[in-house]
């Protein structure tokens, strides 16, 4: 099954911390559950950058110790940060091969063109008619970070808001490797009235004063307040 992911990002500011949210009556009068994850994310691509210059990815993400392979698709950039993607996951401690094959069947099973043209960019046929592959993808960068996530009841709508914090590392053991910190907040619908959660998006943005991020190729923000 492939789960369509409707999310707004934000940059998180350098005074923040996950605790700032409850500043805000709009969070705080709302919040139905909080999570922790500890996150390590393991990003491919191919050579010249076909997933994230197009806003799609393709990750290895251990999540409290399970692994977790996604492909996103990007469907939907409006210019103004929302970024809807169709998910395919395969749950299992697998070979970056055998994913990418368990991903491509997904994709032909949805009847997503677009998600086979990207795996056949990602990766070459060993046999055709059994859709078996190898990965021309490689790992461009390692995110490690821990996530609060905030479970939100909002009038007719619910969402997360996922606060990450951590580090990333580009190029891992070459010369020119280069770490980089992630903060960033994501606001994320997960059911009910999608008008609602628009109109949650902008009164968050107005009443934290924080930055969007509106390029579907960036995933984070570093600033000063």
């Amino acid at each position: 099954m492939a789960n369509l992911e409707r999310e707004y990002k934000f940059g998180l500011p350098n005074n923040w911390t996950h605790f700032t949210l409850t500043n805000y009556d709009m969070v705080r009068g709302h919040i139905v559950n909080i999570q922790m994850f500890d996150m390590v994310s393991d990003d491919y691509d191919t050579e010249g950058g076909i997933l994230t210059n197009g806003g799609h990815s393709f990750r290895r993400r251990v999540e409290n110790d399970k692994p977790v392979f996604t492909l996103k698709v990007l469907r939907d950039d409006n210019g103004q940060g929302k970024r809807e993607r169709t998910e395919y996951e395969v749950d299992d401690d697998c070979s970056l091969d055998e994913a990418v094959t368990q991903i491509y069947q997904k994709c032909i099973a949805a009847g997503d063109k677009k998600g086979q043209q990207l795996i056949a960019y990602a990766a070459s046929p060993i046999v055709d008619a059994t859709h078996i592959f190898a990965s021309k993808l490689r790992k461009f960068r390692t995110r490690a970070f821990t996530r609060y996530e905030y479970l939100i009841d909002f009038c007719d709508v619910t969402l997360a808001i996922a606060v990450d914090a951590g580090i990333k590392i580009l190029r891992e053991g070459e010369l020119d490797e280069e770490t980089t910190r992630i903060r960033k907040i994501d606001l994320e619908y997960k059911d009910g009235n999608v008008e609602t959660f628009e109109k949650y998006v902008q009164a968050f943005e107005f009443c934290t004063g924080l930055r969007r991020i509106t390029e579907a190729s960036v995933t984070d923000l570093n600033y000063d307040l």
